[in-house]
């Protein structure tokens, strides 16, 4: 069948020069592509301080100079003998997810080396990094002027499908406050997803096919579960919501840690060892050749050493001459937590596809072809055969670029060529508060609240328009209409900035009655602010009434809030009158 003709991006006389960075939270990267050559997509390999070597990604690690809270190293230009490197920046971006005891320490410790907001650094890191990969970008040119006139530069910035609404928003503001705009965000999953079809789409893909994709990073565990809708053109769906923990290979790192301290004496011995250069130089060897190496508990020893630490020695532990063994054995006692609660979620995420229904009329109900793991974890070969012990009958895929899948399906994501994502799972309900009037078949028992308007006793309610589990079309619009009442005649300008609570709510059946006392029901949230401008709308929209006891006057705006479906997990907010839009929504966490 031949091929349909390709979609390329392109702004006004310029082709598009898409470049995506990829977040991580013990490793970045940055892919890129142009819109001429959207077949190519390319990636940064070499890296300030790595002495000529290449490698996808650079460390996610920034040192500031003493005193100073705008000279500063990153990456790989950091050495042993840095003091103040600040790690983990993505899982600062969070503060509100609930981390494992092992990683909450640890994100306190970091908290307090910052010299400035958490937003601050994370934007020099990303500014550093980007003006690198332009640089790198440009220098790959035989003539850079070209490039820069020719190519419109549009960006795209990963994150966690699992993060909440606020820490994705933190993220975007974070990349605007490095001068990378335009921008825009996509979840790591789908990312991945996108990158790792578009290479199987000729190895018997076809439509009806599901998937699970579990991105394991450093810092977190994504998994989501997709079903491929048509091949021509080439779609897929989300079939689940996203589900996940912080369960990366950071966690393993932690164990090593916790294991050193036990071996060395105790505390104060490990204190005095983190001080110096060799601790940190362990580390990385542990980081960087031990650990993605590891196979099962029959592994090989192998040796971290602590040069010239003048450590006492622990035989029976392992620990002789500044050196310390570590036996398959005690590697799997590292690995083996850490690897399990992986595969509990893959199994979680596994069941809840399972369950649901297909839309392709080629699925079979309840098939899943194969588990695709991709990230720096993801890739790690223990894992790929626990998880392989868990399902037999099911392929599991760890794609030849596992670690880059995530950049690489970003940039994909905005050629228009590559897999497109027609729909995603909503995580939880979205809505807000509202009012009816009330009625004794629907609200008995319900307080009746008196509208000195209308005159009359309305019942306080929530309004969902967006439910947990439904699906959300990536073309969809969806309205829900609002309406403001003004006292007097005309709305005085001041009152014509509003807000609006967006409200959460993460259980099964969301509630329809809002309690007298709304701290009550902690379970619904505020998700953020919803921060409307009235005072582009038409004044001859504004209906003008009076109260029926005393004709007192008053005007009503009946609007619609139109919500759209973002790559990004986040949802998009506009306001229209009549179906036509007269302001964006702004919304602050």
């Amino acid at each position: 069948m031949p091929q349909p003709p390709r979609k390329r991006v392109k702004a006004q006389g310029k082709d598009s020069l898409i470049i995506s960075l990829d977040f991580g939270t013990t490793y970045s990267g940055v892919s890129y592509a142009f819109s001429s050559e959207p077949d190519r997509v390319y990636t940064i390999v070499h890296w300030p301080g790595n002495s000529g070597q290449s490698a996808p990604k650079t460390p996610t690690t920034i040192a500031y100079d003493l005193d100073s809270t705008t000279s500063f190293q990153w990456g790989d230009q950091l050495t042993f003998s840095n003091k103040d490197i600040i790690e983990g920046l993505k899982l600062l971006l969070d503060p509100d997810q609930e981390w494992p005891y092992l990683l909450s320490n640890d994100i306190e410790a970091e908290m307090q080396k910052l010299p400035k907001s958490v937003l601050e650094v994370t934007a020099d890191y990303m500014k550093a990094i980007m003006n690198h990969a332009l640089a790198a970008i440009e220098g790959d040119s035989l003539n850079p002027e070209y490039v820069q006139r020719r190519f419109e530069k549009k960006f795209v910035l990963t994150v966690p499908a699992i993060w909440s609404d606020k820490a994705k928003d933190q993220t975007l503001l974070a990349a605007k406050k490095a001068g990378i705009s335009p921008v825009e965000l996509v979840c790591e999953s789908e990312a991945a997803a996108i990158c790792a079809l578009a290479a199987m789409k000729d190895m018997g893909l076809k439509a009806g096919d599901t998937f699970v994709v579990c991105d394991a990073g450093g810092g977190t565990v994504d998994l989501v579960s997709y079903e491929v809708k048509s091949l021509e053109p080439f779609q897929f769906h989300a079939l689940t919501t996203p589900t996940g923990g912080a369960f990366g290979s950071m966690m393993i790192n932690k164990l090593f840690e916790q294991e050193v301290r036990s071996v060395v004496g105790g505390d104060q011995e490990y204190k005095a060892l983190r001080e110096k250069d060799s601790y940190r130089q362990a580390l990385v060897d542990f980081n960087t050749r031990i650990k993605p190496s590891f196979r099962g508990r029959h592994d090989a020893v192998n040796y971290v050493a602590f040069h010239r630490a003048g450590l006492e020695d622990n035989t029976a532990e392992g620990l002789e001459a500044n050196s310390l063994a570590l036996t398959g054995e005690k590697l799997f006692g590292m690995f083996d937590p850490i690897v399990r609660q992986v595969d509990r979620l893959v199994s979680e995420q596994m069941e809840m596809a399972r369950n649901e229904p297909r839309q392709a009329p080629e699925a079979t109900p309840g098939h899943i072809k194969a588990i695709i793991l991709v990230g720096g974890f993801g890739s790690n070969v223990y894992l790929k055969s626990i998880i392989e012990k868990s399902n037999p009958d099911i392929m599991v895929i760890p794609p030849i670029d596992a670690w880059t899948a995530v950049s690489k399906g970003a940039v994909m994501s905005k050629l228009g060529i590559a897999p497109i994502v027609t729909a995603t799972k909503v995580e939880k309900h979205y809505g807000t508060k509202s009012r009816r009037i009330w009625k004794l078949e629907t609200d008995r028992g319900e307080p009746k609240v008196w509208d000195d308007l209308e005159e009359i006793n309305m019942c306080r309610i929530y309004q969902w328009f967006i439910h947990k589990n439904s699906t959300f079309s990536r073309d969809e619009r969806l309205t829900i209409s609002l309406a403001q009442t003004f006292y007097g005649k005309t709305p005085h300008p001041s009152r014509l900035n509003i807000e609006t609570d967006l409200l959460e709510y993460d259980a099964e059946y969301a509630p329809e009655h809002r309690p007298e006392h709304e701290a009550k029901d902690a379970r619904v949230r505020r998700n953020c602010v919803l921060k409307t401008d009235l005072s582009l709308v038409p004044s001859r929209l504004f209906i003008h009434k009076k109260r029926p006891s005393d004709y007192a006057d008053y005007v009503e705006l009946y609007f619609d809030l139109v919500i759209r479906n973002d790559p990004s997990g986040l949802l998009k907010f506009s306001l229209e009158v009549d179906g036509v839009e007269y302001s964006c929504v702004d919304t602050e966490y």
